[in-house]
């Protein structure tokens, strides 16, 4: 699902709301997940 980390799709209002740092910490957060969930 999150496999392309090229292109990052968001919603327009998360994108005006939530700060940039914020969310790129969200996205950080995805792919330690999937990092962990392949190793397993």
């Amino acid at each position: 699902m999150f496999d392309n980390k090229e292109t990052r799709y968001i919603i327009r209002g998360v994108n005006e709301k939530v700060p940039k740092e914020i969310q790129r910490y969200c996205w950080d957060l995805i792919d330690k997940k999937e990092v962990k969930l392949k190793q397993t």
